[in-house]
């Protein structure tokens, strides 16, 4: 059941209470982060949700993540590159090979849970 919130009261359910009161819709800020990756055989996507407060923290975990993993801290998550062997041939994702990609990914999102 969705709750509106409004200056003196609010409404609950679709019931009216205090019907004078203009709306005021409480702010949630949050930053979303996705990307996906289309194939003939695969469809991959990722997407990290945080709440603004944590997203300079999410930032810092990732940049720690990658360069633990030998990958630049600026080198962008692309599912297209990241999954597929032919995407990664000449980038530093190479090196890693799909093993690694694949613990880097677990190891981020586990990191990410207690955000």
């Amino acid at each position: 059941m969705a709750t509106l919130y409004r200056e003196g009261g609010c409404i609950e359910g679709g019931e009216a209470h205090d019907e004078e009161a203009p709306f005021i819709l409480p702010t949630l800020l949050i930053h979303a982060f996705a990307d996906d990756s289309i194939t003939e055989e695969v469809v991959a996507c990722g997407i990290a949700v945080f709440h603004q407060a944590r997203v300079d923290e999410a930032k810092k975990l990732l940049i720690g993540v990658k360069q633990s993993f030998g990958i630049p801290a600026d080198e962008p998550l692309h599912c297209r590159v990241m999954f597929s062997g032919d995407a990664r041939r000449g980038t530093c994702w190479e090196a890693l090979g799909a093993e690694r990609i694949d613990k880097l990914v677990r190891d981020l999102c586990g990191m990410c849970q207690r955000l």
